[in-house]
């Protein structure tokens, strides 16, 4: 299926992007830029030979007017390109919670959906306006996507945020907010329109805060990895962990020296999981994958290594050489590909340690070179 991302760049983008990677080859994206948008030829062209549009592009900070402005404007560019290459094709919209407010991001994406929705009836094909609650996850914006991301801001710089003490707010992870989209296109449908409201979890700005807090001050503190049975937990420990990689790394652990030798502490966890050791001769490799949810951990043991990570779609590599006994440990981020090689002239000792145990028929290991 050939399927077309508007604002493919943005944090919303990424995570659709990063959803259809991990189905492998099932479709075939085209990244619509903001460039392509205010391009009417480009996009017009770019357009023809689509499945489906997951229209993600939109503005939600700046000038009030603008904000409105500018969203009903992007739906109406998409429109005018579809009309000129006469396309029929099916599209799902990143609606919000907030278009039913009288406020101008309200109205601009109220705005966009009734433009967008008057096209697809028109030409008889399927648009699902998909209406999501407060969107968080690894790699947003503070002061932009999420209030999740001001308070892990606030976190990194040891800081502690204004809290309404009678706020409210309903979460939904960006991977739950963009597989259902996706996985609505990638159905055969007649032409109708359809308005979905996707459900988050509510809890309190205060409770946020405090659990924010509590996962970062066990993690950072105790040297303890959380509790992350609950969903919730995990989704919000993963976005922690963006925001902290790479600078919170190397983490030096607690190193115990007595007349019977060395013990370190390499890892305690308030949860089950996998530990594993390796053995790897000189010159050879592990991983060169990725993961959606699962975390992990790499303590080299004994030997020379070279754990080499890169985000998704970028090509900036982050490098870690780590000599055997030397009491840090590389905590691998969500979204990152990565790998380690023996560097050295004798065999690499490594100690692994995974959020979940390795079952081959869910695996949440995903295939990708680092370079």
């Amino acid at each position: 299926m050939k399927l077309g991302i508007t604002g493919a760049n943005g944090f919303l983008g990424f995570h659709a992007r990063s959803f259809c990677y991990s189905l492998g080859d099932k479709f075939d994206l085209l990244l619509i830029s903001k460039e392509i948008l205010n391009d009417p030829e480009k996009l017009s062209k770019a357009v023809l030979g689509l499945n489906g549009i997951l229209h993600l592009a939109g503005v939600n900070r700046g000038d009030p007017e603008r904000v409105e402005l500018l969203n009903i404007e992007i739906a109406e560019k998409l429109v005018c390109a579809l009309k000129k290459s006469k396309c029929k094709i099916n599209i799902a919209y990143a609606n919000s919670v907030q278009s039913s407010e009288d406020t101008p991001y309200g109205r601009g994406k109220k705005g966009a959906a009734n433009i967008l929705r008057d096209w697809a009836d028109n030409v008889n094909v399927s648009f699902g306006d998909f209406v999501l609650p407060n969107i968080f996850g690894e790699f947003s914006r503070p002061n932009y996507n999420s209030v999740v991301a001001n308070f892990i801001s606030s976190i990194c710089q040891g800081g502690k945020p204004t809290v309404d003490p009678h706020g409210w707010v309903e979460l939904l992870h960006a991977q739950n907010a963009v597989e259902p989209m996706i996985l609505w296109l990638s159905k055969p449908m007649p032409g109708f329109s359809q308005q979905i409201r996707l459900e988050g979890i509510k809890l309190s700005v205060p409770g946020l805060w405090r659990k924010l807090a509590v996962l970062a001050n066990r993690y950072l503190q105790d040297g303890v990895i959380p509790n992350l049975s609950s969903k919730l937990d995990l989704d919000l420990f993963n976005c922690l962990k963006s925001h902290f990689f790479p600078d919170f790394y190397p983490i030096a652990l607690v190193e115990i020296n007595e007349e019977r030798g060395q013990l370190v502490e390499i890892i305690k966890t308030d949860q089950c999981g996998q530990v594993f050791v390796s053995t790897t001769k000189p010159g050879y490799q592990r991983g060169d994958h990725w993961h959606l949810r699962k975390n992990e951990r790499f303590s080299v043991l004994q030997g020379h290594a070279l754990i080499s990570i890169r985000k998704l779609f970028s090509e900036k590599i982050f490098r870690f050489e780590i000599m055997g006994g030397s009491a840090e440990v590389i905590d691998i981020p969500t979204f990152y590909t990565h790998s380690i090689k023996n560097i050295g002239s004798g065999d690499l000792q490594t100690l692994f340690w995974s959020s979940e145990i390795y079952l081959p028929e869910n695996s949440d290991t995903f295939p990708e070179v680092v370079e």
